[in-house]
């Protein structure tokens, strides 16, 4: 697997996660994650992109991407 491809499945939930974890964080705190979370938004952007770019790749991103975000929802910790 792509490292493109890792960094765009990894990152699919980190906005929503960061969200629902609510902890406060300090001003510089929130500045790097803005800029750390803009750059890999940007890459998961490309790689979703690229499967886009042919036909025959668009359901299997879409199953992958549902995979995924199910696989995440269902671990549970503890």
């Amino acid at each position: 697997m792509s490292p493109e491809l890792k960094i765009y499945l990894m990152t699919l939930m980190l906005p929503s996660l960061m969200d629902e974890i609510g902890e406060p964080m300090s001003a510089k705190t929130k500045s790097s994650f803005a800029r750390v979370n803009k750059f890999c938004e940007e890459k998961a952007d490309a790689a979703a992109d690229a499967f886009y770019e042919h036909d025959e790749l668009k359901d299997r991103h879409d199953a992958m991407v549902n995979h995924w975000s199910k696989t995440i929802d269902d671990i549970k910790l503890g």
